[in-house]
């Protein structure tokens, strides 16, 4: 992990075939193929993914999405039969609230195999680091609803100054 590096991918024309086999097909009538030749193309080249050591970001029509690579709940692909017959599918990355689906890419299972080997290396990076899990509080949860109690009873006067004080610190420690 202590490696920058990213990955840039746009999706295959192969991901896009039947749109550009109907494009050119069309080509003779009316010239409406040439038109649906330049929207597959410009559906194709309007998104990229990034990936990168420590998240995968989707920039599509200038709009990004961001997943945190240790915040990532799953890792799926997807293939259509033509996807299997050009080898080419989609991998479906879910987190708690977010997706992205890298379109278009070439062998899918392999990518999603590599997204999730950087995925456990960062949680056992992150274990040997801080000795806990991705998303683990490094406190008992309660410290913080019982410090919230016992600041409403001083801010309420119903205990002294130095009982709070001497409260507190069991907190702090």
């Amino acid at each position: 992990m202590n490696h920058k590096r990213h990955i840039n991918i746009t999706p295959d024309w192969r991901a896009y075939f039947w749109g550009y086999f109907f494009g050119i097909l069309l080509i003779p009538l009316f010239g409406i193929g040439v038109i649906i030749l330049w929207i597959t193309h410009k559906k194709r080249t309007s998104v990229h993914y990034e990936i990168h050591d420590l998240f995968i970001r989707e920039v599509k029509n200038n709009k990004s999405v961001k997943i945190d690579l240790l915040s990532i709940e799953n890792v799926e692909t997807e293939q259509s039969l033509t996807g299997r017959l050009f080898r080419t599918g989609t991998v479906v990355i879910k987190a708690a609230v977010s997706e992205i689906r890298i379109t278009g890419t070439q062998e899918p299972h392999k990518l999603a195999d590599t997204i999730q080997d950087a995925i456990n290396l960062g949680h056992q990076h992150l274990k040997k680091q801080t000795g806990r899990k991705y998303g683990e509080p490094d406190h008992d949860p309660g410290t913080l609803d019982k410090m919230d109690y016992l600041t409403g009873l001083w801010q309420q006067g119903l205990i002294s100054d130095e009982d709070f004080k001497k409260e507190k610190k069991h907190f702090e420690s």
